[in-house]
């Protein structure tokens, strides 16, 4: 690919001078950026946001920063989200579905209730420390926002309870709702290390597989159903299944056996090509994926090799394709799949020690739904046996939320967004609820019957 000039002029990151009809603007997102903007020094935020940048750029051109080949800061999270949302709304060349499905929705939630949230006491230094001292772990801060969104939304008086360095931590927020003061606990839990792992894992595995394709110059996809743990696969597998397809002359080969369940089968270049007669793709994106393999699913595990001419008007968008190769994956051992179905049973008690002991509690605990179908059902099981088992311990805790997220970024859109509630009454189960409203981030004009049944039931 040709070189390219990192150094960015200042349009790079403004809007131009026409919006174009297909890119509207959203009011909700830009409030909530301009508003997370206003606690940093201009000169700052420019610097963070060129690193992002460059980052990404830099990946674009097969020349990643990060040896792990991210094309993002993992010190600086916070940065990447809120440079993310700005270019949604502001400089759209810059924005990358895949992440920007995770953050558009939640920066958009929260600036719906802008007004109400900025006003709350404490919130500026709870902003402030999400931006610089946690801006390698900013999901926490923001989801801390989303719970008291919620409450504010619902006529409660909330105030954010400031951190007392030195001392035992604390709950986060005081909520006053129907004349009932509540101490509200919320945790946010990542992403599975399981997950990390068979990224890893799987990696290892491709890459002597993409080898041998490039080499042969043959378009392929790998489509391959592990049933062990990724780790025991052999690291030769999948090269050796590359292997056993070309010498059967290019023509597709299924198999089974104690491994896995896979296909290697030659790809289509055509659907991408008339295509690009008329149009650019995004590399490495969900429409690309679409139009190599011919389906689309939400949260596929994919990796590929593409030989491209980059367009004209930004190096991440493909205006030629010669030659492709992708790696689609799924781990369905159930050893994988527990390991990835983590329970909330620890940040039960996490949360639990932190709330009073002089008035009743909540606790929310939030996080991405990514692993697939088949693990939420598994931490759904998970979650109702803990918390019906849970004991508090004394502490008069009424409820535990545990909030599903589920981003998603399809080929013809540039995000969506799922949400699943699960609430258990702790000891208490009598008390009303204290919110209405248990979505956090979709708003109830979206879906205004409400659902039961996880996301995890539904067609994707």
């Amino acid at each position: 690919m040709r070189s390219m000039n990192l150094d960015f002029p200042p349009e790079f990151f403004k809007p131009p001078a026409k919006r174009p009809e297909n890119w509207p603007d959203h009011p909700h997102v830009r409030a909530c950026v301009d508003w997370l903007k206003s606690f940093l020094v201009p000169s700052d935020w420019n610097r963070r946001r060129e690193n992002a940048a460059h980052r990404l750029y830099a990946a674009a051109m097969g020349n990643p920063s990060d040896p792990n080949g991210r094309f993002f800061d993992e010190t600086d999270m916070a940065a990447w989200y809120l440079f993310q949302a700005e270019a949604y709304v502001d400089h759209i060349w810059n924005y990358e579905p895949m992440f920007g499905s995770r953050v558009v929705p939640v920066f958009a939630a929260i600036g719906k209730e802008i007004e109400a949230i900025s006003n709350v006491p404490g919130v500026d230094q709870r902003v402030k420390r999400l931006l610089t001292s946690e801006r390698a772990q900013p999901n926490a801060g923001l989801f801390e926002l989303l719970v008291a969104k919620a409450y504010i939304a619902e006529g409660a008086e909330v105030k954010f309870v400031p951190e007392a360095p030195g001392r035992k931590k604390t709950h986060d927020l005081d909520a006053l709702i129907d004349g009932q003061n509540y101490a509200v606990e919320c945790k946010r839990m990542e992403t599975s290390e399981q997950g990390e792992r068979e990224r890893q894992w799987s990696t290892r595995l491709w890459l002597p597989a993409a080898d041998e394709l490039i080499r042969a110059d043959a378009s392929a996809l790998c489509d391959i159903t592990f049933i062990v743990s990724l780790d025991k696969v052999p690291t030769t597998y999948l090269r050796d299944k590359v292997a056993l397809w070309a010498n059967g002359r290019y023509q597709a080969i299924e198999w089974e056996d104690e491994f896995a369940v896979g296909a290697v089968k030659p790809i289509d270049l055509t659907p991408l090509r008339e295509v690009l007669e008329n149009d650019t793709v995004l590399a490495s994106s969900t429409r690309l994926h679409e139009l190599l393999t011919g389906t689309y699913k939400r949260h596929d595990n994919i990796k590929q090799f593409i030989r491209y001419k980059a367009s004209e008007w930004n190096p991440r968008w493909l205006s030629e394709c010669d030659f492709a190769a992708i790696f689609r994956y799924q781990c369905i051992a159930q050893e994988s799949i527990d390991a990835k179905a983590r329970d909330v049973l620890k940040k039960l008690a996490d949360g639990n020690e932190q709330l009073p002991d002089d008035r009743p509690g909540l606790i929310h605990v939030g996080f991405e739904s990514v692993d697939g179908d088949e693990v939420e059902r598994r931490r759904h099981e998970r979650i109702v046996q803990s918390a019906s088992d849970f004991d508090p311990k004394g502490k008069d805790l009424r409820w535990a939320f545990c909030h599903y997220f589920v981003p998603e970024c399809p080929p013809d859109n540039s995000w969506a967004f799922d949400e699943t509630v699960q609430w258990c009454g702790i000891r208490n189960h009598n008390n009303r609820l204290p919110l209405e409203n248990l979505f956090l981030i979709v708003p109830p004009e979206v879906d205004t019957d409400f659902r039961f049944g996880g996301h995890w039931d539904r067609e994707t």
